[in-house]
């Protein structure tokens, strides 16, 4: 008992370590930092397997250790603290094959600085239609709620009505905060700070992926 006590205590002490330097490394121009740079080579180097499930987001895909999606190998070009314009921006440097399933969290830091959410649905139509011609399959995911601290609720819901309203119609759509129940914030087995998600919300995520690409 009191050896998991200790580890708990391990395990906590080092995500808010971890998440200490991502504040750092996110304040100012993070292109420029060497968090993001050294993110960004590495996966510029990636060739993704024919078959494979591929991540594009920010902090929040980044942190999901999976390493299969329904049998399918995992892919991740997440980079913390990206936002829409960033990740337009970095995709010539990606490898896509013909093949790949992609799905696209992006958003969430768009509003932490204030980003209008009609500005975030052009950059992800931008992404889309970069990517039409280089994959199999697109799918857009909707923002997951914070605790309405580390972001307002308001506008992120009014960001994933925008999402709907665009891409509802011409790709798939998957919506994690139903599987969630929405309780990010007041459900401790899912977020550490009201807006990264723990090892079980990863679970409920990874659960609810394998079901989307059955």
């Amino acid at each position: 008992m009191l050896g998991s006590l200790i580890l708990l205590c391990i395990i906590i002490a080092n995500f808010h370590s971890f998440a200490g330097f991502l504040r750092k490394e996110l304040k100012g121009d993070i292109t420029q930092k060497s968090f993001y740079k050294s993110s960004l080579n590495k996966i510029n180097n990636i060739v993704p397997p024919e078959d494979s499930v591929i991540f594009l987001g920010d902090s929040i895909f980044y942190g999901f250790g999976a390493n299969e999606i329904n049998g399918l190998p995992v892919v991740n070009y997440s980079i913390p603290g990206d936002t829409s314009s960033l990740m337009v921006n970095r995709l010539p440097g990606l490898n896509f094959a013909k093949q790949n399933r992609v799905t696209i969290l992006i958003g969430v830091n768009d509003l932490r600085t204030n980003v209008a959410p009609t500005e975030v649905i052009d950059n992800i139509f931008k992404i889309a239609e970069y990517l039409k011609p280089l994959v199999y399959d697109i799918t857009i995911a909707k923002v997951i709620l914070t605790n309405g601290i580390s972001r307002n609720n308001a506008h992120i819901r009014k960001l994933n009505n925008l999402i709907e309203q665009s891409f509802g119609e011409n790709y798939p759509l998957i919506d994690f905060n139903s599987a969630l129940k929405n309780k990010i914030g007041s459900a401790w087995q899912y977020t550490n700070d009201g807006i990264h998600l723990t090892e079980e919300g990863y679970r409920v995520l990874k659960q609810q992926l394998d079901s989307h690409y059955r």
